[in-house]
């Protein structure tokens, strides 16, 4: 009988050491896995941070393009203008001489004086629309700034 407890006890030994031993391999595997989705995430967000930084930095190239167009394009129709007007004040004197020869002198200089009156006046309201336009385009600039000011802070 003693003999059979000690077969028994010899074969419990041997399944204990087996369960061990699968228990560690069981572990070692775990932490192999672990070890493999902790670095595969730590990839993944190495990823999405450079293509977040990608997509931010393409963001903001496009946003300096979009100002600088827009500052060009305001530019250029403050020059449109500038040219309109010169031309409308050039048509309106061009115009008033043609009748100072069809009219009396008196009469022709009343009318130049109200063309160029009225140019004048054309050429300060449309500095004033421009003048309008420019504190506008500064309002959203600053706004602009702003909300980037913003998203930093909140970032």
């Amino acid at each position: 009988m003693a003999n059979r407890l000690t077969d028994a006890l010899a074969a419990l030994s041997v399944k204990t050491k087996s369960v061990e031993t699968k228990i560690g391999e069981a572990r070692i595997e775990a932490k192999e896995k672990l070890d493999a989705r902790i670095a595969e995430s730590k990839a993944e967000l190495a990823a999405k941070k450079e293509k977040f930084i990608a997509n931010a930095e393409t963001a903001k190239a496009n946003a300096a393009e979009k100002t600088s167009s827009f500052r060009d394009e305001i530019k250029q129709k403050v020059e449109h203008l500038k040219a309109e007007a010169a031309a409308k004040k050039e048509a309106v004197k061009n115009k008033v001489e043609e009748k100072k020869q069809e009219f009396n002198i008196h009469v022709s200089e009343k009318r130049y004086n109200d063309a160029f009156a009225y140019a004048e006046d054309c050429v300060e309201l449309a500095s004033i629309a421009l003048a309008e336009v420019e504190t506008a385009t500064l309002e959203a600039f600053a706004a602009k700034l702003k909300l980037d000011e913003l998203k930093k802070v909140n970032a």
